[in-house]
């Protein structure tokens, strides 16, 4: 029922894409996109193993960056790429692949500066977000809660890293207001059409679940 969802929207009788009121429309958006020109679940679905080998790939990557053994850093790409469900999710039409992407994403664009091998960052204090890199880590994550709104509640865990990096108040705010004014903006469009203020018609349940 989920993948119906999401097709139904995606493929909205409209010109334009229907709004959902159970879920965001980010993942509807890109079935819109990736099944071009002819609609195509099974173009869709190769993107989506693609996705999930792309985030395996990187964790790998970036664990080598941080000088972890090589070992350690496969044990924890086969996470995803070698786990059950993950792959079998890649292979339905669920939004969980693409935003698991995007959550990576997000939270290496934020982390990135002080993702460094510990020798570099001997005799030196740790690297600042800058207000514009905080502006694209809120822009992003904004695409990763219209994927699946649970999203949001990475809102304040990234507050409280750029708190805890004594980031300055510029970052904080730049990140805040980088989220809070598309994500009202869309909350407003879902009141236009449900009469709900939120990310979806029925946020308190999905939430929740």
């Amino acid at each position: 029922p989920d993948s119906w969802g999401y097709i139904s929207s995606a493929f909205s009788k409209s010109s334009v894409i229907g709004l959902p009121g159970l879920r965001p429309v980010g993942y509807s958006v890109l079935i819109r996109v990736l099944t071009l020109p002819a609609r195509g679940i099974t173009q869709l679905v190769a993107f989506q193993h693609l996705s999930g080998l792309i985030v395996g790939v990187v964790i790998y990557a970036v664990l080598l960056h941080l000088r972890v053994p090589r070992l350690a850093a496969a044990a924890a790409a086969a996470l995803v790429l070698l786990d059950g469900y993950a792959i079998t999710l890649e292979q339905y039409v669920m939004a969980d692949t693409f935003f698991t992407a995007m959550l990576l994403a997000t939270v290496l664009l934020l982390a990135w500066p002080a993702l460094q091998p510990n020798d570099r960052l001997r005799d030196r204090q740790p690297a600042l977000v800058s207000t514009r890199r905080a502006v694209f880590v809120g822009l992003l994550l904004v695409l990763t809660v219209l994927e699946r709104e649970a999203a949001i509640f990475v809102v304040p865990v990234l507050v409280i890293c750029l708190l805890w990096t004594r980031a300055g108040w510029r970052p904080v705010v730049a990140l805040i207001v980088a989220a809070a004014v598309p994500l009202g903006a869309y909350a407003a469009l879902v009141n236009h059409k449900y009469h709900v203020f939120g990310i979806t018609a029925v946020s308190g349940w999905t939430l929740y679940g």
